[in-house]
């Protein structure tokens, strides 16, 4: 089958660099109708960049009914991820979102870097600021009548940071979060009606 790589620009105006998408030119639309979406709970794994626990449940499941029209699935994945962008502050800088789709399956990845986080030394009390890389993956599958996205968001220093004087520096692991969205078309609906 043929491969093509193009870019894509959603409504409203966005970059269209923000996002890569490659894939076969196969049918990938989301019949429009109502649709329930659900979005896990997150789950944070590993130490945290900022002195907090090692594993901790986030939040807690929600779900939303949306009248849609038909929507291309890279469309709907990008506003889910940030529009291309990461959901850091204004400073960071992020490369386009890659989109690999095809056979029902989707795959997708981005880096950021420009964040910031600080860890504290238990011995010393010394604050240690720096600058952070977040990269974020998203894999499942997709088609005309449901959708299954999981999600995963690292967080880890640009550099290893300083361990005690004379030892050299240490590997800091990095902060995990974990989610997931589902999507089912529940039946009709008229556009303008959301509840």
């Amino acid at each position: 089958m043929a491969t093509s790589v193009w870019s894509t620009q959603a409504q409203g105006g966005a970059d269209p660099q923000d996002i890569i998408v490659e894939g076969t030119r196969e049918q990938r639309t989301m019949q429009g109708g109502d649709w329930l979406v659900t979005i896990s709970r997150s789950y944070r794994i590993g130490k945290s960049l900022d002195g907090g626990d090692t594993a901790m449940a986030v939040g807690k499941d929600r779900e939303w009914h949306f009248c849609l029209a038909d929507t291309q699935v890279e469309d709907f994945v990008r506003l889910l991820v940030g529009e291309g962008r990461s959901q850091a502050a204004g400073t960071t800088q992020c490369r386009p979102l890659k989109m690999r789709l095809g056979q029902g399956q989707l795959q997708a990845t981005q880096t950021c870097q420009g964040g910031y986080a600080s860890s504290k030394d238990a011995n010393t009390g010394r604050v240690t600021r720096f600058q952070t890389r977040l990269m974020m993956y998203v894999s499942g599958n997709y088609g005309g009548s449901a959708l299954k996205l999981d999600f995963e968001n690292r967080r880890e220093p640009l550099m290893n940071l300083p361990d005690a004087p004379g030892i050299g520096q240490q590997r800091t692991p990095p902060d995990i979060m974990r989610w997931s969205v589902k999507g089912e078309r529940a039946g009709a609906c008229s556009l303008g009606k959301a509840r």
